[in-house]
């Protein structure tokens, strides 16, 4: 976590550090890592709304919490940005 905080504070447009960064809070499994990942994909959506890598993270984070509704938005978001997209 703290290498790739450092990899975005030294380039602000390296979003793929924070999308990284979320998936490490993720691994965490708890509360508080679902808070800061989710914070994290929030964050590079605001940066870029069509990253879709954000989109489908993001997606697998709400169904992992139980948010249905939400990860089903996510994943429609990130099918309308990249349709041949394969989601495995």
């Amino acid at each position: 976590v703290e290498k790739l905080t450092e990899a975005y504070d030294l380039n602000k447009n390296f979003l793929d550090s924070l999308i990284s960064r979320g998936n490490v809070y993720v691994d965490y499994g708890n509360e508080k890592g679902f808070k800061n990942a989710q914070r994290d994909y929030e964050h590079v959506l605001l940066k870029n709304s069509n990253n879709i890598d954000a989109h489908i993270n993001l997606g697998y984070l709400y169904q992992m919490t139980g948010r249905f509704k939400l990860a089903w938005e996510q994943f429609t978001n990130a099918i309308q940005i990249q349709p041949s997209k394969l989601f495995i």
